[in-house]
């Protein structure tokens, strides 16, 4: 509940600054979440009532080991969000000893390369606070 209070204030804040509103300018692109629920649970309560295309990226995954950090095979989260497009996420994401999945920072590198390659300039990006610290490199 405490979460979902904190997306809907996010979303607020969001629209209050033009990302989520209708000046081109100033608006969001693109949401990119990590393949988590709680994560993808979040960007669809910022998207609500806005039009923005949602994908979902296994390399901003959440970095621990943790039962709650590790997700769900595609096939189950696309049935449950049918509005976040899956493309990107492999079976086996979620497996942190996978070879290309064991480091943080190979993740969020390949990460960081890929947001740079998209031709959207204004990406919401939905993860985890790990991973966005080493991301911004803190």
């Amino acid at each position: 509940m405490h979460g979902r209070r904190q997306a809907r204030a996010a979303r607020t804040a969001l629209a209050d600054q033009g990302v989520l509103g209708i000046d081109e300018a100033a608006r969001a692109q693109l949401v990119v979440a990590s393949p988590l629920r709680r994560t993808l649970q979040t960007a669809e309560i910022l998207c609500a009532g806005v039009v923005l295309p949602i994908l979902a990226h296994p390399d901003i995954q959440e970095t621990s080991q943790a039962a709650c950090d590790t997700g769900h095979p595609p096939a189950v989260l696309q049935s449950e969000f049918p509005a976040v497009a899956m493309g990107l996420v492999p079976d086996g994401w979620h497996d942190k000893a996978r070879g290309d999945n064991a480091s943080t920072a190979a993740r969020l590198h390949r990460f960081a390369a890929w947001l740079a390659a998209r031709p959207e300039r204004r990406v919401l990006v939905v993860a985890h606070l790990d991973s966005v610290a080493a991301l911004v490199g803190r």
